[in-house]
């Protein structure tokens, strides 16, 4: 070979290797010949990504906007193109940030189980590879369980129609007009316990609690009133407003924290810059028009333990230390798992906790479920929780003065 055709064959080459390792414009392109993976439907994250060989792929997952808090929230179907295609190896590369969530995986969507440790290698850059056999018929491959907005439609109708004196309502709309779905139980009471979620998208920890512990508010209110208990006649004075899901856009899209303002909401509350926190601010305004008034805010987050965020001893509430005689009722009823008790000062803005305290001097909880806690153990602890926080309310001290 003369000097200039080895010349011409080198570059040819390079040029080859350098198409199959070159990033692709999108989760579209992200095929090897033997796998596909596709992000194009609600709750996924999937970015560009690069053929390393016909086996193993790598993807960036970044976030909406930055800078950000470090939760990195991703999710995609895999599926092999060829049958018997084996194992697909998968590097998540989230640039500056690090992985947080164990994968969870699922054929059909639905019923999610995390991954073996064995198919999870975390990378000393902060990254990570997945490795999964999708078949041809595919698997979603997700940071959390995927709790898109139609689940929250269908467990809200479910929960209305199974309550005579339950009102579905849309308190607002979110920047990319999707709605604010509430439900309203026993709305004529002189007063309510509200409870938030999901306003950070891939904390779903969080809104698992937060379903368990309606349901079991809602059975403990069902079984007393049917059998004349003394607990029915705290819920003939107390209504639960429950809008569980304030970040429809974020959960659509698969944010890591934000909604489609590029705001933190929970650190809008007393700003009120965006649609989201102004349709519950107005939705609890309704109840001061109506000569009611909350006596409990909860709002349900995961972080990487378990952990009530609560007012400090500068920050009275009415009643008095509701928060510490809740958590070591609890506790002492057994909860799968104990939980951090954790005062917050008054400093503390922005945020739901924070706002709903000032306002109204009651207590005010961030509700942390860790990202990781067993799902089984979610739904027990919040079903003690849920029976604790009705016999602290119902104490005597308890009462409006």
């Amino acid at each position: 070979m003369n000097h200039g055709l080895r010349i011409q064959f080198i570059a040819a080459g390079l040029t080859a290797l350098a198409s199959a390792f070159a990033w692709g414009a999108g989760p579209s392109d992200c095929a090897t010949g033997l796998f596909a993976l596709r992000g194009d439907y609600p709750g996924a994250r999937l970015g560009p990504c690069r053929m390393i060989g016909p086996r193993e792929v790598e993807v960036r997952i970044e976030p909406e906007d930055g800078p950000i808090n470090p939760s990195p929230w991703y999710g995609f179907h895999a599926r092999a193109i060829e049958p018997d295609a084996g194992m697909l190896s998968i590097i998540l590369n989230y640039g500056s940030y690090e992985h947080r969530y164990v994968p969870k995986a699922s054929v059909d969507g639905k019923v999610w189980r995390a991954l073996p440790a064995r198919d999870l290698t975390v990378l000393d850059d902060g990254g990570a590879i997945i490795r999964v056999q999708p078949g041809q018929g595919g698997i979603y491959v997700s940071a959390q369980e995927n709790i898109g907005n139609d689940h929250y439609e269908t467990w809200l109708k479910g929960l209305a129609q199974d309550q005579p004196d339950a009102r579905l309502t849309e308190v607002g709309c979110s920047v990319e007009g999707r709605p604010i779905r509430a439900l309203h139980v026993n709305p004529q009471a002189p007063r309510h316990l509200l409870l938030l979620g999901r306003q950070h998208p891939p904390e779903v920890t969080g809104a698992l609690t937060l379903m368990h512990f309606v349901e079991r508010l809602l059975a403990i209110r069902r079984e007393a009133c049917d059998k004349g208990g003394p607990a029915c006649a705290f819920f003939e004075q107390h209504g639960l407003m429950v809008a569980p899901n304030l970040n429809p856009d974020g959960v659509a899209r698969g944010h890591w924290r934000h909604n489609l303002g590029g705001v933190d909401l929970n650190r809008d509350w007393g700003a009120f810059t965006q649609p989201e926190t102004q349709a519950v601010r107005d939705w609890v305004d309704s109840l001061e028009a109506a000569g009611q008034r909350l006596a409990l805010a909860l709002d349900f987050h995961s972080t990487y333990r378990n952990v009530f965020y609560v007012q400090d001893a500068q920050s009275p509430t009415h009643p008095p230390a509701f928060a510490w005689r809740w958590l070591m009722l609890a506790t002492a009823a057994g909860i799968p798992a104990p939980f951090e008790y954790a005062p917050r000062p008054a400093s503390d803005l922005g945020t739901a906790k924070s706002y709903f305290h000032a306002r109204f001097g009651i207590p005010s909880i961030t509700y942390e479920t860790a990202d990781e806690e067993d799902r089984a153990a979610i739904a027990a602890s919040a079903a003690i929780t849920a029976d604790a926080l009705v016999a602290t309310l119902a104490e005597p001290e308890a009462s409006l003065p």
